[in-house]
């Protein structure tokens, strides 16, 4: 399971929960600035995973689903 949280410092993460048969969590992986292997840049107001959306297989490996991270303040963008 994917749960997005921005957080109060602006920056936020997703946790990947892993969980049990019974419903409860057995581990979890945090993903965001500076934790998971995230190599991005984030200001403190972007409030990184502010949204998800699940995107199925998007890169058609095979393994897993894809997630797309929404960033509610980002400025750095250019569309």
């Amino acid at each position: 399971m994917a749960v997005g949280a921005a957080s109060l410092d602006g920056r936020g993460g997703v946790w990947m929960l892993f969980m049990k048969d019974d419903g409860t969590v057995k581990e979890f992986s945090i993903f965001g600035h500076e934790r998971g292997g995230f190599t991005g840049s984030l200001d403190i107001s972007d409030a990184f995973a502010w949204s998800l959306y699940c995107l199925d297989d998007l890169d058609g490996d095979g393994d897993d689903i894809d997630l797309a991270v929404g960033v509610r303040n980002d400025g750095d963008s250019v569309f």
